[in-house]
């Protein structure tokens, strides 16, 4: 410890505390290079990853449109009645009044059929469609 003590205080331009702050500075900067090259790589390779997996997921994507499979069961055909429809299968519902109407759906295939009732096209404002099974 003397002998590096000995040494530091020959040192030109403020002895030890001179040598260590220009010792420290360096380890700084060094420091700062390997931790901005430690970023950089894993942005890198973060995007290499991004841009793999992306390219993958549009692949299987193009593959599946282009091979895929369609089965067709048959077409189902049901009926539906109600002493309300008119002959248009319509319901008229007179402004400012509310219509309970009683819809029967029969299927009229060989086969069990699970099915969805929805409502297609636009609502005049104030009507509202429910369904109840």
């Amino acid at each position: 410890m003397k002998k590096v003590l000995k040494q530091v205080e020959n040192i030109p331009g403020g002895g030890y505390f001179s040598l260590l702050k220009d010792k420290l500075g360096t380890i700084n900067k060094t420091n700062l290079k390997v931790r901005l090259k430690v970023v950089i790589s894993t942005i890198l390779v973060g995007l290499f990853i991004v841009l793999i997996s992306t390219s993958y997921a549009l692949w299987t994507v193009s593959i599946e449109k282009n091979n895929n499979l369609n089965i067709v069961a048959g077409v189902l055909n049901y009926e539906l009645t109600s002493p309300e429809l008119n002959g248009n299968k319509q319901v008229v519902v007179p402004a400012n009044s509310e219509k309970l109407v009683n819809v029967t759906l029969k299927s009229l295939n060989a086969i069990d059929s699970d099915y969805s009732v929805y409502y297609q096209g636009s609502l005049p404002n104030g009507v509202t469609i429910m369904y109840d099974e």
